[in-house]
């Protein structure tokens, strides 16, 4: 149950509740228990494509004595089955991984991890935890170690989103028409809030500064909403506005002739 249980407590951060596996525990020599989550992605990740993986991660404070370092997010072309409980998945090489000596300790608040990586083809299952044996790790002791026998890390997951940066499938947006007087600038904005921003002139910032007329477009990332946004822009010249002129029938001046 959320936001007490048996593992601590903890609010969710959005909606109503969130996952949780064992990173760690060794409560003897010999072993070291795991758990994974796996899923299964909408749809097969494509060659060549760069994938933003973002999560949330918390670490349950009534069972948890320390807390570790490189959590990991493997994919693969077709799931595992673990029979093994003791098992821990070291000869799975995870795309993505945290960096070493950077210990995830807070039993407070969430926190938020993100990378990108480049899809080698036919991804199809995702699987978050830690992939490291604990005689690889570093720990950062919170609690009696001896309660237990020994090291346990249990953290919650929430918010885990994968993006394609790469495909403008299943994107939402819009489309406005602008209009540019002759000299002027104007100042275009992605949507805000927003992680990341993609131009069509290859930009990434959230704002982009034109001259000209013609279609401009913003693709946003959003991971509060696990969504891509691609915005276009119409700017169209503004009309010219041509005042009649008439200056009346054409004289001829001589040498020393003045007109009134």
């Amino acid at each position: 149950p959320v936001p007490t249980n048996v593992m601590g407590y903890q609010e969710a951060r959005t909606g109503e509740s969130y996952a949780g596996v064992y990173c760690l525990f060794v409560p003897g020599s010999s072993l070291d228990y795991r758990e994974y989550l796996q899923v299964r992605l909408s749809q097969e990740m494509v060659t060549g494509h760069r994938y933003v993986v973002s999560y949330w991660i918390s670490l349950a404070e009534s069972i948890s004595n320390s807390g570790v370092d490189q959590m990991g997010v493997a994919f693969l072309p077709d799931s595992l089955e673990i029979v093994d409980y003791f098992y821990v998945l070291s000869d799975v090489e995870p795309q993505l991984e945290t960096e070493a000596g950077s210990v995830f300790y807070d039993t407070e608040n969430w926190v938020h991890i993100s990378d990108t990586f480049e899809s080698e083809g036919n991804e199809r299952w995702m699987i978050l935890g830690n992939f490291i044996p604990h005689t690889d790790m570093n720990n950062e002791i919170i609690g009696d170690t001896t309660l237990y026998g020994g090291l346990l890390s249990y953290y919650y997951y929430e918010d885990i989103c994968v993006l394609d940066l790469d495909s403008d499938s299943g994107a939402v947006g819009s489309q406005e028409v602008r209009l540019l007087a002759c000299g002027d600038t104007m100042v275009l904005y992605g949507r805000d809030p927003g992680d990341a921003y993609t131009w069509n002139n290859g930009d990434t910032t959230h704002f982009l500064t034109i001259i000209d007329s013609g279609t401009y477009w913003v693709k946003t990332i959003d991971l509060a909403s696990c969504a891509v946004y691609v915005d276009t822009f119409i700017i169209q010249a503004e009309p010219t506005i041509r005042l009649p002129l008439d200056l009346g029938n054409d004289t001829t001046l001589c040498t020393g002739d003045i007109i009134l």
